[in-house]
């Protein structure tokens, strides 16, 4: 089960990926090593990926952005919503957007992001 979205914002589109870490994602991000990396205190289930970039060209993109960490479905799906919301208002530089990675509850969120400038 998955989720992709385009949002264009001033012309330049952004591509939001959420996929659900299933027993082999976790088993191969190997549990205590995701743990020491990032602090979480949980075991994501969901993931949101944030590229620059469409979304015909996922898998040619590299890395992301940002990635977000989620311990269940129903707050990926929230999140997703109000990601794709901010960055059709302010792109990935935009206040909103900072504003949700920097809201980051280790109990519900986890974000690790890829671009420094962010």
């Amino acid at each position: 089960m998955g989720k992709l979205a385009a949002v264009t914002f001033e012309e330049k589109t952004f591509t939001l990926s959420m996929v659900r870490w299933g027993f082999l994602r976790r088993y191969k991000s190997n549990k205590q090593r995701f743990m020491s990396l990032t602090g979480a205190s949980f075991i994501p289930k969901y993931e949101i990926a944030v590229y620059d970039g469409k979304p015909s060209v996922i898998s040619k993109l590299g890395f992301p952005e940002a990635v977000f960490y989620y311990p269940d479905k129903q707050l990926a799906l929230e999140n997703f919503h109000d990601l794709r919301a901010a960055i059709a208002e302010g792109g990935i530089f935009g206040e909103r957007f900072r504003r949700s990675i920097s809201a980051a509850e280790p109990q519900k969120q986890h974000v690790w992001v890829v671009n420094a400038q962010l």
